[in-house]
């Protein structure tokens, strides 16, 4: 057991490391250590696709989980707000699938159309329950879903949560883009 707490331990400093200090100002009495390349003034594509690069390949580290990383071939015009919410579900779903899924892979997706910009987190885990605990489509009432399902709605989205089709969770973000 002890190991099991130690682990969530050390993914949640990985995840808070992999991108907190190019993303945010530092978080009071919270130690982040940087790694990776920093870049002056780097236009928010480029910074949202490293971030998610350092997040899987951090994760993958520490658990042992296959991460799977999936990028647009074009530029997604994000603002500095969304590029945030995006993360931060990626973070979070990566989260809950080392904590909840007994998965052995995850895949990130983020996909751009002409109108919205999309950010899935799936495992080939167990799933979300039936019957009795959350229900698939609908967020539960812990405080990452919680805060992801709040900052998407101040950004003109929403987040869903479902059962993958052959097992497994989707949690999905959906951003509008926003006109310059």
């Amino acid at each position: 057991m002890r190991s099991h707490r130690f682990g969530c331990a050390a993914v949640l400093a990985l995840l808070l490391t992999a991108c907190a200090a190019p993303m945010l100002p530092p978080l009071p009495n919270t130690q982040i250590i940087v790694f990776g390349e920093q870049h002056d003034q780097p236009d928010h594509q480029r910074q949202t696709e490293q971030a998610l690069r350092r997040l899987a390949a951090g994760f993958q580290e520490a658990t042992g989980l296959a991460v799977h990383l999936e990028l647009p071939g074009k530029t997604c015009e994000v603002t500095a707000s969304q590029r945030l919410a995006l993360y931060r579900t990626a973070q979070e779903g990566l989260t809950n699938i080392q904590r909840h899924a007994a998965a052995h892979q995850a895949w990130l997706r983020l996909e751009c159309s002409p109108d919205r910009i999309t950010m899935q987190v799936m495992d080939d885990g167990r799933g979300l329950p039936t019957g009795n605990g959350l229900p698939a489509g609908k967020p539960g009432a812990g405080f990452g879903l919680r805060g992801l399902r709040e900052r998407a709605a101040q950004l003109d989205g929403a987040i869903t949560l479902d059962n993958r089709p052959g097992g497994g969770t989707i949690l999905a973000i959906q951003l509008p883009i926003q006109e310059g």
